[in-house]
């Protein structure tokens, strides 16, 4: 017979072995004590299992959560470096678009780490920077009219840059079309 004091003690060493899903066996061989004393155990201390086992998930998501929002913030700090270098170039030479498809790059990393909370916030949210990522493009298209109407830009290099841009546009409107097939089949069920 297992002494009071010392069973709250094996008590508790069982629901941290339990929560983290080791077997009977395991236990039995760990704590020295028999699979018949761990089964009836399992049903007396069910829930103070399923809660220690919550509390370890929790802790499991903090750390996933931490490291996941540690490098969307290195994305996002490359991402500004690249956007800045960008707004340095005149785009006359090839490692802008290196540079480009650098940004694009990131871009969809930033994507990629984005953390679902709900699905229709999701989706608002994945809409809101699709727009932006379109409004960008159709921004700078509109920046390097003014710039060559000005006369900031040659006839080379606006058609340069205008070249980039309708890539870019067609990449982002192929992505956009990709997007709504995928929601179709999904939503036929193909």
């Amino acid at each position: 017979m297992i002494k009071d004091e010392g069973k709250v003690e094996l008590q508790n060493r069982f629901i941290m072995l339990k929560a983290k899903g080791f077997s009977y066996t395991k236990i039995a061989n760990e704590l020295h004590l028999s699979k018949g004393t761990l089964t009836a155990w399992n049903k007396e201390l069910e829930s103070e299992i399923a809660e220690f086992r919550g509390l370890q998930l929790e802790e499991l998501y903090q750390e996933y959560f931490m490291y996941k929002e540690s490098r969307i913030k290195k994305l996002g700090e490359v991402l500004k470096k690249i956007d800045g270098e960008i707004q340095k170039r005149d785009l006359t030479d090839i490692p802008t678009e290196k540079l480009l498809d650098f940004q694009i790059k990131y871009i969809k990393e930033l994507k990629e780490e984005f953390v679902e909370s709900k699905e229709d916030d999701n989706r608002t949210k994945m809409n809101e920077i699709d727009e932006i990522s379109a409004g960008c493009i159709l921004n700078e298209m509109f920046m390097l009219f003014l710039r060559f109407r000005r006369g900031e830009a040659s006839l080379e290099q606006a058609n340069k840059e205008y070249s980039l841009l309708m890539t870019l546009l067609r990449g982002y409107e192929t992505h956009v079309l990709e997007k709504k097939v995928d929601a179709l089949q999904g939503a036929i069920g193909t």
